[in-house]
Parts: structure tokens; sequence; C-alpha cells
């Protein structure tokens, strides 16, 4: 049986120069309402979120695949 891909939605935090991940899931739905939600801030000129190491507004997101190591 083939697993669902997971998906991994990060944040970049300029002061820190790291992206951090804000949310990993394999639900489409769910990942289409949290990247409308984050795009709609940005348009907006809100910042995305706050970094949890140095309080800096985020700046961006990405949606990435998660790639996990098949077995033989």
């Amino acid at each position: 049986m083939r697993s669902k891909q997971q998906w991994e939605v990060s944040a970049y935090c300029p002061e820190c120069r790291q992206s951090f991940p804000m949310l990993i899931s394999t639900d489409n739905a769910q990942l289409d309402l949290y990247k409308d939600y984050l795009t709609k801030m940005l348009m907006d000129g809100r910042p995305v979120s706050k970094c949890e190491k140095c309080g800096a507004n985020h700046e961006g997101f990405v949606i990435k695949p998660i790639y996990t190591k098949r077995s033989s």
C-alpha cells in the first residue's frame, strides 16, 4: 500500500536566515486552505507569523514535499 505524500509549509525568518516548519500534512484540502490564508495575509501586508527564536516577522512561505527513503 502506498502512503500519502507529506507536505511541509515553512516560513522564512530574515533575522535568523532560516526556514521554520509551520504545518506538516498529507491532506490537500487543509494545505489549500492554509495556503490561501497565508497568501491573503501577505497581500494585506500583514506578517505571516513571528519567529519563535528572535521574534521577527516571517517573510513569505514555501510549500514543499517531504521525501522519505523507500525501503527495498
